[in-house]
């Protein structure tokens, strides 16, 4: 799944939830949420690259292939995560005294992913 239809779904989320039960939910921290497991892994790969095109740099070479692609692979673990969702939605929850609803749409994002990612595609 793109990057805008986990804003999209995270959106829908939100206001779906407001609407059912009484909380407080940001519409725009849901959507942000929802799309923050592909932008912290594909940002800093993705500006290191378009570096590399506009300064007209050499590609890298070595025995892995592109560094940046490997970058993404590691951080795209990291951040769809449900073991480090969990941790961070515990150590915000504690320091804001309160569940940040918000986040739940990191998890959904992740478990979205599940049914429509391959074994050769960011399984």
């Amino acid at each position: 799944m793109d990057i805008f239809a986990h804003g999209l779904w995270g959106t829908a989320a939100a206001i779906g939830a407001r609407r059912k039960l009484p909380l407080r939910i940001r519409i725009g921290w849901a959507a942000w949420w929802g799309v923050f497991p592909d932008l912290f892994a594909f940002t800093i790969p993705f500006l290191a690259m378009l570096g590399r095109r506009l300064t007209d740099a050499p590609p890298p070479s070595g025995p892995h292939g592109l560094p940046f692609l490997s970058l993404a692979w590691q951080l795209y673990q990291f951040s769809h995560s449900l073991v480090v969702f969990a941790v961070v939605f515990g150590l915000v929850w504690r320091l804001a005294g309160r569940p940040v609803y918000e986040l739940l749409t990191w998890p959904l994002h992740i478990l979205m992913d599940i049914p429509t990612h391959t074994l050769r595609f960011f399984p």
